[in-house]
């Protein structure tokens, strides 16, 4: 747990802070810079709170209650070019699904159950409806990696799901246009100099590095490691192809606040096996002593 909590806050604090630089180098506004900190620092806040205590909440009622307030934020959320992806908080715009939906598909692979499924479809639905073809894209690779690593009727029909949505919002038109700092970065930022494109591409190569050292360190929560690790790899690679948000290296605090959220799915993980191994452990000790019980004086 901790190897997994602590890589992916190290792993963002790298990522987020390489991208200031390239920012600063290439004349970015000074609130991009003082935005994506503070959504680091906020972010952190979150998961040291969070971290203190143990939840007990369903892993499918999570998921079903996210993918409810994807919901409700694109009912109220701000269309810009046809696409309604956005929530607007005064002069702040927060993009929920880049904060929600990461943590949604890794609570879903604690608990393989079919509430989770049902709000993995609706998840789906609803980035289909956006568009949002990145973000369909993110979940259709998580939920592939689950369907591939546990085969069942759960994983099996959110992957199917998930699938359908993403070749929805790929037939779908996207006409959204580069915003500077955000879209297309992985390439452009080497016109503001080397030493920034290596920048960009090293904090994206190192904000999927936590998928890497969990799958090396914690072979036991494998599945969630790999879920990690497939769902940002898709972001990464969608920012590459299309105009869409470059996560951690690029302006945006929903991004920030998304990957260090994944180290609470990560731990929650964890804390599950480790209580699964305990029960199982203490089950059998049970049984050990009720058959010694049984024996003959």
């Amino acid at each position: 747990m901790r190897v997994a909590q602590h890589a992916v806050l190290l792993c963002g604090f790298a990522a987020t802070t390489l991208g200031l630089g390239y920012m600063a180098a290439g004349g970015a506004p000074l609130s991009y810079l003082l935005m994506n900190g503070a959504a680091f620092a906020i972010g952190v806040v979150i998961v040291v709170i969070l971290s203190q205590r143990s939840w007990r909440v369903s892993a499918g009622a999570v998921c079903l209650g996210l993918a409810v307030v994807l919901l409700t934020s694109f009912l109220l959320g701000t269309t810009v070019n046809g696409a309604t992806r956005w929530l607007r908080f005064g002069n702040i715009i927060i993009q929920p699904s880049l904060i929600l939906l990461p943590v949604l598909v890794l609570t879903f692979a604690t608990a393989r159950n079919w509430t989770g499924a049902i709000g993995v479809t609706l998840t789906a639905i609803v980035l289909a409806l956006q568009p949002d073809r990145a973000m369909s894209g993110g979940l259709a690779a998580g939920a592939l990696i689950l369907a591939f690593m546990r085969p069942d009727p759960r994983t099996l029909s959110a992957a199917a799901a998930a699938l359908t949505g993403f070749a929805t919002a790929m037939l779908r038109p996207d006409t959204q246009g580069a915003m500077p700092f955000v879209d297309g970065i992985l390439l452009t930022s080497f016109d503001v100099h080397p030493a920034a494109g290596v920048a960009v591409i090293s904090g994206s190569l190192i904000s999927l590095m936590p998928a890497v050292i969990g799958l090396r360190k914690a072979p036991p929560t494998a599945l969630g490691h790999a879920v990690f690790g497939a769902v940002w790899a898709a972001l990464v690679i969608a920012a590459a192809l299309g105009n869409y948000p470059t996560p951690l290296v690029g302006y945006g605090g929903s991004a920030i606040l998304g990957y260090l959220l994944c180290s609470i799915a990560l731990r929650s993980q964890a804390s599950a096996l480790r209580f699964g191994r305990d029960s199982a452990a203490t089950q059998e000790r049970l049984e050990e002593r009720r058959e010694h019980s049984m024996e003959p004086v």
